[in-house]
């Protein structure tokens, strides 16, 4: 696929298309020509939804946003577990992973006293399907 086509399919689904012309205006000895005709695609360019940015801006909006991914705390990465078996054992609990905090249980799932345990020193919120909340 040509770049344009990758560029145009792109902003067609509405996704950000964002380019980064660093040193193609400011190379020395580039014919003057060259350098207008490189400045009017950028505009065609933009008028269609492209953002311009130098590339270490865009660096350093990346960084930022990968950083921040990273630096969330366990509490906003946490999962919803469903369970469907007839009986929820202290086994079950341990096999859970430790982002889990909400365990969804079908109808009529019956849990062990030491499994009940478990989820309370893990802070487990165990939620049933019909929206009954024990434990």
């Amino acid at each position: 696929q040509t770049v344009s086509k990758v560029v145009f399919e792109t902003l067609y689904e509405g996704k950000k298309v964002i380019l980064c012309p660093d040193g193609r205006l400011s190379k020395p000895g580039i014919p003057q020509g060259l350098r207008c005709f490189i400045e009017e695609y950028l505009q065609k360019v933009r008028s269609i939804g492209c953002l311009i940015s130098p590339l270490e801006e865009v660096n350093m909006v990346l960084t930022n946003i990968t950083e921040s991914a990273d630096s969330k705390s366990d509490a906003e990465k946490c999962e919803e577990e469903i369970y469907c078996k007839k009986l929820l054992t202290a086994e079950d609990i341990n096999q859970l992973p430790h982002r889990v905090k909400h365990l969804v249980l079908g109808k009529g799932v019956l849990i062990t006293p030491l499994a009940q345990d478990q989820l309370r020193t893990r802070g487990i919120e165990v939620v049933f399907r019909k929206g009954e909340k024990r434990g």
